[in-house]
Parts: C-alpha cells; structure tokens; sequence
C-alpha cells in the first residue's frame, strides 16, 4: 500500500485523468459564460504546481516559475499525457523521498514583488498540492457546469468533506 500522500495525489490526479478522458475537448478551453479562466487554464495551473516540485532541482522548489500560456491550456492530449507523467513519479516516491528536506521559495506580497523561502518536505508539498487540486477541481467543476457539461460527483469535494458526508449519510 502506497502513503497515504502519495495515494492522495495519486487519487486527485487519477480524478483529472477521468475528468479529461471524459470532457468534451471543445469545453477544455471553452470561455465561461460571464468571462473567466477555462478549465484548461486550471488544469495547467495545477498541473504546473505538480511539475515545479517534481522538477525541483538541488532541493529547491519555486511555485512561481510556471507555464502560463503554454500548450496545456489548450490541448487536452497535451495534458493527459502530463497526468501520466506525474501519476508515474507520484508512484515512484517512498518514504525516504517523501521525508527528502526542500525549501520552497514564492511570491508572497501582492502590493510588491516579496519571496519568501521557508524549509518542507516532498511528502508535506505533496500534501499541500494535493489540497491545491481540490481547490481548483471544485473551480474547474463550476465552470464545467457553466457550460453544461456534467462531471463526476464530488470532483472538487476534500478529502475531509467526504469523510464528514460519508459519516452523516
């Protein structure tokens, strides 16, 4: 059985692999009724978060440096195939690599260009993606709806919701 992070990512990322799969690809990089990002700008949104710390490099993740505009936006195969990718090194990460020290540098004024580096864990930045997606699967669910294509139940539930509805019934 796998960690209990890295299943967690693995479920999230599982669960846009299914959303993909299913979605119209006209809907992908569809305009919202009302203006707004589309669910392919999400998507690559989270994946690009996904990517930043899979790629991180001498123990050192940088959120900011992200893909904005690139072909994920637009090209669901392009996107699916980027799934697969990180599904294969969620996958790959035991305990001894979740425990791996990271720092993690980002943005963090939105009045002045301010960063700040605090210290992590692969295993607690997993964790903090995995939250991330849920975020945006819960946005990228209204949009869908908006454009009246169905998703799955729950896309965009956390994890802690569904335990609690699991719970009452």
């Amino acid at each position: 059985m796998p960690h209990p992070v890295t299943y967690c990512s693995q479920e999230m990322l599982e669960q846009g692999e299914r959303l993909l799969r299913d979605l119209p690809a006209d809907a992908y990089s569809a305009v919202p009724p009302g203006g707004g990002s589309t669910i392919g700008q999400h998507i690559r949104h989270m994946l690009d978060h996904y990517q930043c710390l899979m790629n991180a490099e001498h123990g050192r993740v940088d959120y900011d440096v992200r893909h904005r505009g690139s072909v994920v936006e637009t090209d669901i195969g392009t996107a699916r195939a980027l799934i697969a990718d990180l599904l294969a090194w969620v996958r790959t990460l035991d305990d001894e690599a979740l425990s791996q020290a990271i720092v993690v540098r980002s943005e963090v004024s939105l009045c002045r260009t301010v960063c700040a580096e605090v210290g992590s864990t692969i295993g607690r930045e997993l964790m903090f993606l995995s939250s991330h997606m849920v975020h945006h699967q819960a946005i990228v669910a209204l949009i869908a709806k908006s454009l009246s294509v169905p998703v799955e139940p729950g896309l965009g539930l956390a994890p802690a919701t569904r335990s609690y509805l699991r719970a009452v019934g």
